[in-house]
C-alpha cells in the first residue's frame, strides 16, 4: 500500500477517523476532570495513554501537512481536512484539556514524545533550509539523497540534544 493509498483509505473512512478523535477527546475531558475520583496510577497510565494515541497521528498530520505545502506544494484548500488536519487540531486541543488539570511532565513517556516532537521539527526545519537553499540536492543529488539528509539530521540532532541536555549516551 503506498501513502496515497492509505490517504485515499481514510478519506473514503472519515466518520470512523472522526469518532476515533471525539471519542479519544470525551475521554481526556473526563479521565482529566475525575482524577481526584480515580487512582491515581489508573488515571496517569490513561491519560499517558490518551497522549500518545493523539499525539502520534498528529505529529505525523503535521509532517505530512509541512511536506505537502513545502515540498510539493500542494493546495491545502483542496485536501481532506479529516485526514489532514483533524489529527493536529485533535492533538492541540487534548493536550490543552489535559495539561489544565494534569501536570503533562508527570505522565509516563511525555518526556520522551515531547523530545520526539522537537527533533522532527527541527529534522523538518533543517531539510527545508536544505532544499529551499538547493546547494547539494538541486545541483548534485536527487529527492532521494534529501531523504538520507533527513535521516543523517535526525541522528544528528538526537546527539545533539542528548549531549546538551546531560543525558547517557
Amino acid at each position: 500500500m503506498s501513502v496515497q493509498q492509505f490517504f485515499s483509505f481514510l478519506s473514503d473512512h472519515t466518520l470512523w477517523i472522526v469518532l476515533f478523535y471525539v471519542v479519544i477527546l470525551v475521554l481526556a475531558i473526563v479521565f482529566s476532570y475525575r482524577q481526584k475520583k480515580l487512582s491515581s496510577q489508573l488515571n496517569v497510565k490513561i491519560l499517558s495513554l490518551l497522549v500518545f494515541m493523539v499525539s502520534i497521528p498528529g505529529i505525523m498530520a503535521t509532517i505530512v501537512v509541512f511536506y505537502s505545502l513545502f515540498f510539493i506544494r500542494l493546495n491545502l484548500l483542496e485536501v481532506n481536512i479529516v485526514v489532514y488536519f483533524l489529527p493536529i487540531i485533535t492533538m492541540i486541543v487534548t493536550l490543552l484539556v489535559i495539561s489544565k488539570k494534569v501536570n503533562l511532565n508527570k505522565l509516563p513517556g511525555f518526556n520522551r514524545l515531547s523530545g520526539l516532537m522537537t527533533l522532527l521539527v527541527l529534522t523538518g526545519l533543517a531539510l527545508l533550509l536544505l532544499y529551499k537553499l538547493r546547494l547539494f540536492v538541486g545541483f548534485f543529488a536527487s529527492m532521494h539523497s534529501l531523504l538520507i539528509f533527513g535521516i543523517i539530521f535526525y541522528f544528528l540532532f538526537k546527539i545533539a540534544l542528548r549531549k546538551l541536555s546531560g543525558g547517557k549516551r
